[in-house]
C-alpha cells in the first residue's frame, strides 16, 4: 500500500483522491494520469502506460 500512496504524492494527488482513482479486479488497477492517458498498476508495484 505505501507504494501506491507514494504514487499518489507523485502524481499530485491526495492519497484518498488517488485511491478513488483506482479502478479494477483482482491486482491489475486501471487509472488516468493527469496528461490523459491510462495507466495499469499491477500490485507488484509495476506501471505499465498505454495510450
Amino acid at each position: 500500500m505505501k507504494k501506491v500512496l507514494a504514487r499518489g504524492r507523485v502524481l499530485g494527488n491526495s492519497n484518498s483522491e488517488f485511491a478513488r482513482m483506482l479502478e479494477g479486479d483482482g491486482d491489475v488497477k486501471t487509472f488516468t494520469l493527469k496528461s490523459g492517458k491510462q495507466a495499469k498498476f499491477v500490485q507488484n508495484g509495476s506501471v505499465k502506460r498505454r495510450d
